[in-house]
């Protein structure tokens, strides 16, 4: 009894793997078909391939990249400005994506003058953005460790000049620590939240969550926003220059 259910959890194993080997060996033809399109400039068979390969659950930043681009080049600012900030999500150092982002953004029928960062967070965010979160949780843990080794050299060194380079590294094992938690952490926050969104579908900007509310403005596809609150069915947004209103929700889709 015990043998014929090993034999079928070993089936149902080999099964399962087997099948994802097939699927990603699919996605990866799929994605070169794609790419050999847009190299041709058949911009929209393209674009038509790779949300099929989107549509079976295969994300990657290269897809996120290549979709934006291809929305950028048939003039669809909403779609190309959120699949290009999906790449960034996942790569901000992606510099053509950055790139074609400022090109996307041109398109866009509703001008949004953003307002700077404050410099030190914007410096903040740049070095953050420099290793993913689990690279940072790894330096940090390797900072701690460094520590460790430094504490035992203080504790047990054998003169007072190996102690005091001991101590000095204990130190900068802490703060390293510190930091890496805190720039990892500044990370992560970052890859996991769904506040950043782009405007879909022309929509009014509104004072309050109703439609009886004052018009602030006429906001387009491809518009950026913060979400910051919600009652159904509105959202409560932040423009980049820092304007905000209500919104429906569903002209509305998260990065």
């Amino acid at each position: 009894m015990l043998d014929s259910q090993m034999r079928l959890i070993n089936t149902i194993v080999i099964l399962f793997f087997s099948f994802s080997a097939v699927t990603q060996a699919d996605a990866t033809k799929q994605l070169r078909d794609a790419e050999l399109l847009l190299k041709n400039n058949e911009v929209e068979d393209a674009i038509s391939l790779y949300e099929s390969i989107l549509s079976e659950g295969y994300t990657s930043e290269q897809l996120y990249y290549n979709l934006g681009t291809g929305y950028t080049s048939v003039s669809q600012p909403g779609k190309a400005v959120l699949f290009l900030k999906k790449a960034l999500k996942i790569n901000p150092r992606h510099s053509e994506a950055k790139h074609n982002l400022e090109i996307a953004r041109r398109i866009v029928d509703t001008e949004v003058l953003p307002i700077p960062e404050f410099f030190l967070l914007r410096y903040w965010r740049s070095i953050s953005n420099v290793f993913s979160s689990g690279t940072w949780a790894i330096l940090g843990l390797l900072s701690i460790i460094a520590g460790a080794v430094a504490f035992y050299f203080w504790l047990f060194g054998n003169s007072t000049h190996q102690k005091k380079k001991a101590f000095y590294g204990l130190l900068a094992g802490i703060l390293l620590f510190l930091f890496c938690i805190a720039a990892g952490w500044s990370k992560y926050i970052e890859e996991t939240t769904e506040k950043y969104a782009v405007i879909m579908d022309a929509s009014p900007l509104f004072e309050g969550p109703d439609d009886r509310s004052k018009e602030l403005l006429q906001l387009s596809p491809g518009v950026e926003c913060v979400i910051l609150d919600q009652i159904n069915p509105y959202l409560k947004i932040k423009l980049r220059d820092q304007e905000i209103g209500w919104i429906p929700k569903e002209k509305v889709e998260r990065i």
